[in-house]
């Protein structure tokens, strides 16, 4: 009966670690450390889109994917203050690149790719 029940222990026991990476990965919006990018792709002719965070010191990490004619709320861990660029790769292998904008960790930023303007609401 003992050894039953060890098992059953270690078995929730790895469930539980399995599940803390899920949980953790579903932030919501204006969690400190979460940024969040609101994509709007509304260019003509219309692309699928590649959205990418492109920091000052080079580093280019994936942000998501946003359809055609769409808005998508996207979510990144910008682990420090500092300025970046948004880049959208589209389907064709076109680039489309933002202003530079300079935000800290949890802010939301919004850009409107067709345009090609990048804003920023600072959380707080």
């Amino acid at each position: 009966m003992d050894a039953r029940r060890g098992s059953i222990i270690k078995a929730v026991a790895l469930l539980s670690l399995l599940a803390a990476p899920v949980a953790c990965a579903s932030t919501s919006e204006g969690e400190e450390g979460n940024t969040v990018v609101v994509v709007r792709n509304d260019l003509v002719p219309s692309e699928s889109l590649s959205i990418y965070a492109l920091s000052d010191v080079g580093s280019r990490r994936l942000v998501g994917f946003v359809d055609p004619r769409e808005t998508a709320t996207l979510r990144f861990n910008a682990v420090a203050t500092g300025r970046y660029r948004f880049v959208a790769e589209a389907t064709s292998g076109a680039e489309i690149v933002s202003n530079p904008i300079t935000f800290t960790p949890g802010a939301t930023i919004h850009w409107d790719v067709h345009a090609n303007i990048a804003t920023v609401t600072e959380s707080g």
